[in-house]
């Protein structure tokens, strides 16, 4: 039920945008291919995840070494990308300066930050996409801590079920932050996910 209610949300976007396309060809087949990389990177995921399980009952549930090795031994991959990533950079440094203060502001939510590094920050201007970037990385290595230290105390089933919750979370809050059409798609989806949720939450 999950998978299908996520199924349905991502389908009726893609077919909303693929009507706002002119080359609905093309974004078909992106769209297709796109598809299949996610869900051959979700089944891999699945077995990681029973892998890390299998890993944790038999030397211990250590997830902060689990968490450096799976990023630390993954960084060579990044050369492939070397090209991309070149681009990337040039971009991003191209992009409108932002003082660190203004960055700041811009995150949903209120941090108190005395005065005197409130100067501090007004002299520090970095280019826009950076800040992104950055507060990007931020949530990112708080999500992916959770994720590890969930998996060393639960089972990979469990951590699977929270993290589609999580993805269909974010579909949400993009919905409402972006502004976002929502559809019935989404409706359905939101039905069975947040069902499968409070069933299984009532179970244990």
């Amino acid at each position: 039920m999950v998978t299908l209610g996520v199924a349905c949300a991502t389908i009726s976007s893609a077919n909303v945008n693929q009507k706002e396309d002119i080359n609905n060809s093309k974004s078909t087949s992106d769209y297709v291919i796109g598809i299949s990389l996610l869900s051959i990177a979700l089944v891999l995921s699945c077995f990681m995840g029973l892998y890390q399980e299998f890993t944790y009952v038999k030397y211990g549930s250590n997830w902060r070494e689990g968490l450096f090795y799976t990023h630390f031994l993954a960084l060579p991959l990044f050369l492939i990308f070397y090209s991309d990533m070149k681009e990337q950079i040039q971009g991003f440094n191209q992009s409108m300066p932002v003082s660190l203060e203004k960055a700041f502001s811009m995150l949903p939510v209120d941090i108190y930050i005395p005065n005197s590094i409130n100067q501090v920050l007004k002299s520090c201007v970095i280019p826009r996409t950076w800040t992104y970037l950055i507060m990007n990385v931020l949530t990112q290595y708080v999500c992916i801590s959770g994720v590890h230290r969930l998996n060393s105390i639960a089972t990979a089933l469990t951590l699977n079920l929270v993290l589609n919750l999580r993805k269909f979370t974010s579909l949400v809050i993009s919905v409402w932050y972006f502004d976002n059409e929502f559809h019935i798609g989404m409706a359905i989806g939101g039905i069975l996910v947040f069902s499968v949720a409070a069933a299984v939450h009532q179970a244990l």
